[in-house]
This record gives C-alpha cells, structure tokens and sequence, in this order.
C-alpha cells in the first residue's frame, strides 16, 4: 500500500513537472511570438510599401534613405517645389526613378555591372582612392559599397536614358546662346555693342539765344513727326545736322553720361526722348544690340552653351515626366 501512495505520488509529481514545462515553453512561445510580430511591424512600418508605380514599388527605407542622402536629386523633384519639404521632395524623386528606370527597360537600356565597375575605377583614379579607402570613408559617412553603387548604377541610368530620349531634340543655336547671355548679364556696357541711327541738331551760339530757342523748337518738331509715323531714316535726312545717317555701333562706356543714362533702358526697334546737351539735342533709335568679339561672351561661350542645354534637358525632362505620369499608373499608399 504504501509503494501505491509512492507511485501515485511520483505520478502527480512527474505531472505537475510536465505541466511546469509546458507553462514555460508556452510562455516563451508566446513571448517570442510577441516580439517577432512587433519586430515583423516595425519592419513593415520601415519597410512598407508607400507606393507602386507600375509593376515597381516604392519602400518606406528607400524614402528614408533619399532624405539622408542630403544631394541632388537622381532625376528630379518634379512636381516638387524648391520649397517643399525633404520626404515630398526625395518621394518625388524616387517615383520620377522609377518612371524612367520602367521606360529605359522598354528601350533596351542597362548598365551591366562590366560597365558599373568601370566607372567606380575610374573615380577611384580621377580621385586617387584605393577601393579600401573608399569603403573605409563610405562607412564612416554610414553608407557601404553596395549603396553606394546602386546609386552610381542609377546615375549612369539617368544620364544614359538622356542621352537616348531628350538629347537628340535639344538644338541650341548661337543666337539661342547669345540671347540667354544677354538676359544673364543685362546691359553691361563692356559686353554688348549698341547699333543706333542718331539724330542730332546743334545748339545755337551763346550769343544768339533766338537761335537756341529756333534749334528747340526744330528738335520737337522731329521728335513729333518721328512719333505721328515718319521714318526714322527721313527724319535724319530732312532734320539732323549730322551728314552720314546710317547706323553706329557703340559701347555705353563711350557715351557721355547723359546720353547713356537716356539710352540704357532702350529697347530694340524704339527711339528714345529728346536728350539735351551743352553741344545740342540728341535722338537715338535703337536697331540692334549684339555681343562684341573681344567679350566675356566669346571667352565663356562654351559655359553659356552648357548652361542654356542644361535649362533646355531639364525642361524637356519634366515635361517627359508629366506625360508619362499620365500613362503609368501611380498608387500612393498611405502608411
């Protein structure tokens, strides 16, 4: 009887220790459980899907990333203002990507890793890196070499997809250029040469205020005819006491200071007001303004050019990225 109490007793001790391990497996189950689905959220959280932009997505981390990143965008902000904040402008940017990452596959085009390596060396030598070197300032700078080639391969994409849709319709002429340097520099009287028709009708003498008085009047006259609609060219020839009438090139720095404060605002094909001096009356009609030889022009020429193609790719860029804005579709997903 007593060896019955003993196994019975054994029995419900062997039970209560199975009982005990079961409650602790099932509280570490469900503990680790807990944590895996709190990590697995936070990790949907940071990497949840913000937006698909045709079969493409778009990851929260890529988002965040782009906002580290602190450079300029890969494509382009539009339709982000300069203003706007970081996460609409990097989100902006990172669905402009993928558009284009999504048009260039349908051109064929691609940046093999053969190619990718390639360039990385050769900024390793332009800058006189090592690759240790290079990994070593990438991870003090929290980024790594996977990164930071991915971000080249999308460059190289980029340049490559202007290369082959915007760049063949960009024609840039020199008076193209001439006229955007102009607008750059105003009217600096160094740069640009004036071509105007003068007339000019000389002052009486000292002694003669009668006559001053005759001068003045005939100077109003013509400025009254040239306004009612008679030529220019006629009314030198029948007004202006200078005996050639065709057009001079000047440079505003050689004009006296009167006449070149009445002519700087001109404008192209208008005549100015009567401009009175100690020698006489003066009206100018503006033909033309161009750029001399010798200027800052023909010395940067090529720095105007790449200036104003830069202007012309980035608007042919965004007006690529409107249109095919319409014919993607995009689905913001709200996080």
């Amino acid at each position: 009887m007593v060896k019955n109490k003993l196994n019975v007793l054994q029995r419900n001790k062997n039970k209560t220790l199975c009982f005990l391990v079961f409650l602790v497996c099932f509280v570490e189950h469900t503990v680790f459980a807990k944590a895996a689905q709190s990590d697995k959220k936070n990790r949907t959280h940071y990497d949840g899907i913000r937006a698909k932009v045709g079969d493409l997505v778009i990851l929260e981390s890529e988002i965040q990333d782009r906002m580290k990143s602190n450079i300029q965008p890969l494509v382009s902000y539009y339709p982000s203002k300069s203003t706007a904040a970081p996460r609409e402008k990097a989100f902006n940017d990172l669905i402009n990507l993928k558009l284009l990452t999504a048009a260039a596959e349908d051109m064929g085009l691609v940046i093999t890793d053969k190619e990718l390596e390639a360039q990385v060396e050769q900024i390793l030598v332009h800058n006189q890196w090592d690759k240790e070197g290079l990994e070593k300032y990438l991870i003090e700078s929290g980024s790594d070499m996977h990164s930071y080639k991915s971000e080249m391969r999308n460059q190289m994409l980029v340049m490559r997809f202007q290369g082959h849709k915007l760049m063949p319709a960009i024609k840039i002429t020199e008076r193209a250029v001439k006229s955007h340097y102009l607008k750059k520099i105003g009217s600096s009287a160094d740069a640009l040469l004036w071509n105007m028709k003068t007339i000019f009708i000389k002052n009486g003498t000292q002694n003669s205020q009668l006559l001053k008085k005759q001068k003045k009047l005939f100077i109003e006259e013509c400025y009254q005819k040239i306004k009612e609609g008679m030529s220019f060219t006629d009314a030198a020839k029948v007004y202006s006491d200078l005996p050639q009438h065709g057009t001079v090139s000047y440079k505003l720095s050689d004009l006296s200071e009167e006449i070149r404060e009445n002519v700087k605002t001109l404008e192209v094909a208008k005549f100015s007001k009567i401009i009175t001096t100690s020698g006489g009356y003066y009206i100018f009609y503006l033909e033309s303004k161009e750029v001399g030889k010798d200027s800052e022009f023909e010395m940067h020429k090529d720095q105007y050019y790449q200036d104003l193609r830069n202007i012309e790719l980035k608007r042919l860029f965004e007006q690529w990225l409107k249109e095919e804005a319409v014919y993607v579709r995009v689905d913001i997903v709200k996080g």
